[in-house]
């Protein structure tokens, strides 16, 4: 706020504190950013300030009290905005790919934009040549009619966990049962008849949880199904064992399959 008073009435929280403001996740320690009108005079003691020709009424909102650019316009901005050291080479520029990817799949998750929101603010905003363009468009790519959001931190990893070890990419959040629908699983492998689950923390974790895991496996054992449950110890402390334990799961439908 302090920023935002000595920068002027015109200007609005940006980039890395605007993903703060709205709770994306990866930039928690995100330093003091705003933007300003270009050619508005401005000071830039208590945090970095930017000049931008684009700011349109509808790309800004107020969160906490504080003038901040829409989800949308932020991811865009995000996108575009990759720390100097890790431009430097390949590895870096898939880390920032992958944090402005989390980010992005938080918001829709939350609801905080939709892919129509995001295409706009690509299209009107866009010019040849500009940072994060292409970073943008090549993430709405793939989330075509369909796709489902990442909906947890926990989530995000599984899904960087399979990416990283070569494993095929899971669908998620898909609902299963016939005329009784036993509702929706976290992640399937419909080639390898394989369901896991992800089970944070804070759940899963008294008896009634745990009778209602076991009712859901059995109806989904009747499907044919086998159900794989990790938790977020077993991701974070021990990525080795989750990647050796799917592939032997995932090994084990295609010996099925093949029989």
């Amino acid at each position: 706020m302090a920023a935002h008073l000595e920068a002027g009435p015109r200007s609005v929280v940006a980039r890395g504190s605007a993903a703060r403001l709205l709770g994306l996740p990866g930039y928690a320690r995100a330093t003091c950013e705003l933007l300003v009108p270009r050619g508005h005079d401005h000071r830039a003691r208590l945090g970095v300030v930017r000049e931008t020709a684009w700011l349109p009424p509808g790309h800004v909102t107020v969160v906490d009290s504080l003038p901040c650019t829409r989800a949308a316009r932020c991811l865009f901005d995000l996108a575009g905005d990759m720390p100097r050291h890790l431009r430097r080479n390949p590895r870096g520029r898939a880390v920032h790919a992958r944090r402005v990817e989390r980010a992005l799949d938080s918001a829709l998750a939350r609801s905080l934009t939709t892919i129509d929101q995001l295409t706009d603010v690509l299209h009107t905003t866009a010019r040849h040549g500009r940072p994060g363009s292409a970073l943008l468009r090549a993430l709405l790519a793939e989330r075509t009619v369909g796709f489902v959001p990442v909906a947890s931190e926990l989530e995000a990893r599984f899904v960087e966990l399979c990416r990283s070890a070569g494993l095929p990419e899971p669908r998620r959040q898909v609902g299963l049962g016939g005329s009784e629908p036993i509702g929706r699983v976290d992640f399937l492998f419909a080639d390898h008849g394989l369901v896991v689950e992800v089970d944070g923390g804070a759940f899963h974790d008294d008896q009634l949880d745990h009778e209602h895991d076991r009712r859901r496996d059995n109806q989904l054992a009747a499907l044919g199904l086998r159900v794989v449950r990790v938790r977020w110890r077993d991701v974070v402390d021990d990525p080795a064992a989750v990647v050796a334990l799917l592939r032997a799961a995932l090994a084990a439908g295609r010996r099925r399959e093949a029989a």
